[in-house]
């Protein structure tokens, strides 16, 4: 069996509830088969880690070649939709189901294609098509792409989200001298306008790791602390203001591990009215 046609397995946690934007799916239907699955393995009792409630998890499985590597996610605030990019640059929408307690049970109705580019081509499958972080500005979405360069695209509103080509966000500059794999993997928009990104690695920071926060048109640097060999590798911004950062971590000893950290109280001011930033 080739690899396209090997089954590509993901686990969706239902955590937290963001606005996705509406329309009409213009990709391909596509086959999804899932299971659910518990917080603890052996003790399905456990409903709580800390002060955070589990909402139910899926084990999601595919035949489809393009599946798989989901690398970040959005849930409408209603937990009806989702939207999902994956690393080799292809979206994925699907509706989400719920059981009387409001807890995730299912997934259908998904669809799956490929990001375009500001060209209006199709950076799927291709050097261009690394799609790591996902996060909504007003209406619109922005992604954040590694490799040569980095980049973060935004999306604007009309139809389906990602129907148009995107505008380019010029990005901080320093951001052009991350490792091919280790750019702009935390991605948050914050309330009010403003966007808040951390590096995944730098290696000219080894203590901290880079981060971002877009104000009034223009990138502030910050810096996040390094938690032993952890890495951000997303981010949800809070109506408060503070801002949760998941960071993961993986040896070939301990395996895999994830925790999560709050930034509090960013000081950000809104970008502007629309979309009228620098592109």
């Amino acid at each position: 069996m080739n690899s396209a046609a090997q089954i590509r397995t993901i686990i969706v946690v239902f955590a937290l509830a963001w606005v996705v934007p509406g329309g009409t799916a213009q990709g391909d239907a596509i086959e999804l088969d899932y299971a659910p699955i518990a917080l603890h393995p052996e003790n399905d009792a456990v409903r709580r880690v800390g002060k955070l409630s589990w909402r139910g998890g899926l084990k999601i499985r595919s035949s489809d070649a393009r599946f798989g590597g989901l690398s970040s996610l959005l849930v409408s605030r209603d937990g009806g939709r989702m939207i999902a990019l994956t690393d080799k640059g292809h979206w994925l929408t699907a509706r989400l189901r719920h059981d009387a307690g409001g807890n995730l049970s299912g997934i259908t109705g998904a669809d799956i294609g490929p990001l375009i580019g500001p060209d209006g081509r199709a950076v799927a499958d291709t050097v261009l098509g690394d799609s790591e972080s996902l996060a909504r500005l007003g209406n619109a979405l922005v992604v954040g792409f590694e490799g040569r360069p980095h980049r973060l695209w935004v999306y604007r509103p009309g139809g389906h989200p990602f129907a148009r080509p995107p505008l380019r966000l010029i990005t901080p500059r320093l951001l052009r001298h991350a490792p091919v794999n280790g750019g702009i993997e935390a991605l948050t928009g914050l309330p009010g306008g403003g966007l808040f990104i951390v590096a995944e690695q730098f290696p000219k920071a080894p203590e901290n790791f880079h981060a971002w926060l877009l104000d009034r048109r223009k990138w502030r640097r910050r810096s996040y602390a390094r938690h032993g060999l952890f890495h951000p590798v997303g981010a949800a911004a809070m109506p408060s203001g503070d801002v949760l950062v998941l960071e993961r971590r993986f040896t070939w000893i301990g395996g895999v591990a994830l925790w999560g950290f709050a930034v509090s109280q960013l000081v950000f001011a809104p970008l502007c009215d629309t979309l009228g930033m620098r592109f």
